[in-house]
């Protein structure tokens, strides 16, 4: 093995181990991850209202999901078909776990997909948002 081979390793087993620690005192806190993809279109909307309001996105997700009643979901929004919002995007911001439950238990069995339930709840709380701030 090369000294270059072998430093490549060392940080490589150093950033595996940051990242476990990282991992450990986010679950310490009370924290799970939200493991979901979201449509640009909702995404660059989230963007839009995070810079109005000062907040970050995990934030963001957290209200729109805590914020939406399970008797009256939002419908999906419509889909563009050309232009840079085309598609969809992982995302995986860390919630609480009684958001992660909520979102899962009690708004996604509304939904056929995980992509159209967490799209169609962010978009419409954006709206919301952008609607209240005019």
């Amino acid at each position: 093995m090369t000294p270059a081979q072998r430093l490549r390793t060392r940080k490589l087993s150093q950033a595996r181990k940051r990242q476990a620690n990282c991992r450990s005192k986010r679950k310490e806190n009370g924290l799970i991850p939200l493991q979901v993809r979201l449509s640009n279109l909702a995404h660059a909307k989230a963007t839009a209202v995070c810079d109005q309001e000062s907040i970050s996105l995990t934030d963001l997700y957290q209200l729109a999901i805590n914020n939406t009643s399970p008797d009256n979901v939002p419908k999906p929004h419509l889909e563009p078909i050309s232009g840079d919002l085309v598609g969809s995007r992982r995302i995986s911001p860390w919630v609480c776990v009684d958001t992660h439950d909520y979102f899962y238990k009690k708004l996604l069995p509304k939904y056929t997909k995980s992509r159209i339930a967490i799209s169609a709840i962010v978009y419409a709380y954006c709206e919301s948002v952008l609607l209240d701030s005019e």
